[in-house]
């Protein structure tokens, strides 16, 4: 999740009949990597994503798309081992003028772990399950401790 800034204007005038046309359409994101020999990737957006003019919004975007991530899980890390790299992130998209844009980059840290996590057992219910433990990392929902 990040928070997108558009800094063109609203161009809007009501009494010359002009509408504004700077609101931004975000319809991709290209991805390259620097820590790993992991390859580029380019994603469409997921949801709804119109940053208007002289505003922003929040936007769902993958740092790690289903096309990396497939490769990861094919062995591109050993069992039981981590790698910190760093998801360089451009958004592509249209103004409501039709005309493209191209933002720069979002650098985002991202840490990757295969099987870090050993056993997942539960001692209270309801604990969510980070890597490393006990951090502000992400896990996937579905690695929720659940006691039965």
């Amino acid at each position: 999740i990040i928070q997108v800034d558009n800094q063109l204007p609203n161009n809007e005038n009501l009494a010359t009949g002009r509408l504004n046309t700077n609101d931004a359409f975000v319809q991709e994101a290209e991805v390259e990597y620097s820590g790993a020999a992991l390859p580029s990737a380019t994603s469409s957006i997921l949801g709804s994503a119109v940053v208007p003019a002289a505003g922003s919004a929040v936007i769902s975007v993958l740092a790690i798309p289903e096309s990396v991530g497939t490769g990861l899980m094919a062995g591109a890390i050993p069992i039981g081992s981590q790698i910190d790299i760093v998801a360089k992130l451009r958004l592509k998209g249209v103004l409501a003028d039709t005309t493209t844009f191209e933002t720069g980059v979002f650098e985002i840290p991202v840490r990757i772990c295969n099987g870090c996590l050993g056993v997942l057992t539960c001692t209270l219910p309801d604990v969510l399950v980070t890597c490393p433990p006990q951090s502000a990392g992400q896990e996937p929902v579905s690695e929720k401790c659940v006691t039965p």
